[in-house]
């Protein structure tokens, strides 16, 4: 097991790392408003959970320099998870989105500004 310390995590960085988890939830949920999918929902949900772990585990890291190895851990199942059920969710639903319903009714203002600040800060997460 990799072993982290408090010199290469800062407090201010791990809580940052909770914006954009915070977005992605919104978004997510703001598509289950508009398609009804259980899957998707499910999907975000545990998206949103390996997310919260992960910034979790960093914030208990900087402020206690205490390596709690199982939210890293989690991260990982639930993000697979979740992602695996988002694509599925997609798959099955493809002939609305084609259609332009469920695509009209996402990307108006003001979802599309979430949906961007959501897609800067998942490559800053996997940048930084």
């Amino acid at each position: 097991m990799k072993e982290y310390t408090i010199d290469k995590i800062s407090a201010k960085m791990a809580l940052l790392d909770y914006i954009p988890v915070i977005f992605f939830a919104g978004c997510i949920f703001n598509v289950f408003l508009k398609s009804h999918n259980p899957i998707i929902f499910a999907g975000g949900i545990l998206c949103t959970l390996a997310g919260l772990s992960k910034a979790s585990w960093k914030l208990m890291l900087a402020l206690k320099n205490k390596n709690l190895f199982f939210f890293n851990y989690i991260f990982r199942i639930f993000m697979i998870t979740g992602f695996s059920l988002i694509i599925i969710s997609i798959v099955m639903e493809w002939n609305v989105i084609i259609s332009g319903s469920l695509n009209g009714l996402i990307f108006k203002m003001p979802q599309a500004i979430f949906y961007f600040i959501t897609i800067i800060g998942m490559i800053s997460m996997c940048v930084c």
